[in-house]
């Protein structure tokens, strides 16, 4: 396949929100060969720097929810006088599901739902390597 044609997909790709490490896997080529793209095609790059972005917005505002944080809202309250509008300042607890979710996601062994079943994995993980690089050397 082309460089052209690698690009275009690498596009392709980035348009459909894709991590610079996602669409090198896709492609079959490096992270740095990528970024070497990048400098060729600027749509490439200011896509990718686009979700990057978004991705650092999204991890942010999963951070906020998991600790909790406050929010002001405007209420309409109907008095004797008529209809007034308040700013009430609203209390959102942390989400469980949230803090179980980051820490799952950034500390795996330590934060697992099932680390015994976990750890088997990693073991039957190393056992399919060291079985494949038998056969290789067979």
């Amino acid at each position: 396949m082309k460089r052209e044609d690698k690009i275009k997909m690498a596009v392709s790709l980035a348009n459909k929100g894709l991590t610079k490490k996602e669409i090198a896997e896709k492609l079959n080529i490096s992270v740095r060969t990528l970024e070497r793209y990048q400098k060729i095609n600027s749509e490439l790059a200011t896509k990718i720097k686009e979700n990057e972005q978004e991705i650092a917005q999204l991890i942010k505002i999963a951070f906020k929810v998991a600790k909790g944080y406050k929010n002001k809202t405007n209420k309409v309250l109907k008095t004797k006088a008529g209809v007034e509008v308040v700013e009430v300042e609203e209390n959102i607890p942390p989400s469980p599901d949230m803090i179980k979710y980051l820490l799952n996601n950034r500390d795996r062994i330590n934060f697992s739902n099932n680390p015994n079943k976990d750890s088997l994995d990693r073991e039957l993980l190393e056992l399919k390597k060291r079985e494949i690089e038998e056969k290789s050397v067979l």
